[in-house]
């Protein structure tokens, strides 16, 4: 009986240091060229992305049997970042970060999974749309002209914005801008649905609605009166 429980014990010892949270091969990092006129980015999986305005060049850094399972496509329109179903977001998984060069005109932003991804400061383009589907971050402090938001799931996107026009839209429980750091347009369309909450500025026009038990908080002046609450929904300016 004792000798069946060793061997029971070694069996599952071995099962989980093959999981990948548990991986521990040495620190790596991968440089290599790429294209700075893509204006778009589609990142897919469990993986932090970010510009560095300072660069020129590609990193990935990670664990080193982690690497492969990130795949970078550098396309002339689109750069795709790929992370397969091995890396998993919890607090004990390694974690792999693409570092991306300069970007020109940066116009179009795609998440679908649970990455994390944070601009550079001098790469946005006039117009930029921001999609993402699952449980995303987006970090960045900008402005620009227009701005576009397309959130479902529980996203967080932590957007510090001033722009000329805001199109906002998050269905699920995602939180867009945050209190200190409110979406910030002259003319704004905001509809969120769920239990999704944002926080925005306008300074001239709002127009839009929450709806189910999602809110609101509004900041700015003599606008409060164009955007509606229904069912459960909240519109609450704070300062």
């Amino acid at each position: 009986m004792k000798k069946e429980f060793l061997l029971f014990a070694a069996a599952l010892f071995l099962l989980c240091s093959c999981s990948p949270g548990s991986l521990s091969g040495s620190e790596q990092t991968i440089t290599r060229g790429i294209k700075t006129s893509a204006g778009k980015i589609v990142i897919k999986g469990n993986v932090d992305v970010e510009i560095n305005d300072e660069s020129n060049v590609m990193t990935i850094t990670g664990d080193s049997n982690l690497l492969k399972l990130v795949k970078v496509k550098d396309g002339k329109k689109v750069i795709t970042v790929t992370a397969t179903a091995g890396l998993l977001r919890d607090a004990a998984s390694p974690r792999v970060k693409v570092t991306l060069p300069f970007i020109p005109m940066l116009n179009y932003l795609k998440m679908e999974g649970t990455s994390y991804f944070k601009f550079g400061r001098g790469d946005i383009g006039p117009k930029l749309t921001i999609e993402t589907k699952g449980a995303n971050h987006v970090y960045s402090v900008m402005a620009m002209v227009d701005l576009v938001i397309k959130a479902e799931g529980s996203d967080f996107i932590e957007v510090d914005c001033v722009c000329d026009t805001a199109d906002i839209d998050a269905k699920g429980s995602c939180v867009i801008g945050t209190e200190k750091g409110p979406i910030a347009a002259d003319n704004l369309k905001i509809f969120t649905f769920g239990t999704s909450v944002a926080y925005v500025e306008a300074g001239r026009e709002a127009f839009g609605a929450a709806e189910e038990a999602s809110t609101i908080y509004t900041r700015g002046e003599h606008y409060y009166g164009k955007l509606k609450a229904k069912d459960k929904g909240r519109i609450i300016p704070y300062e």
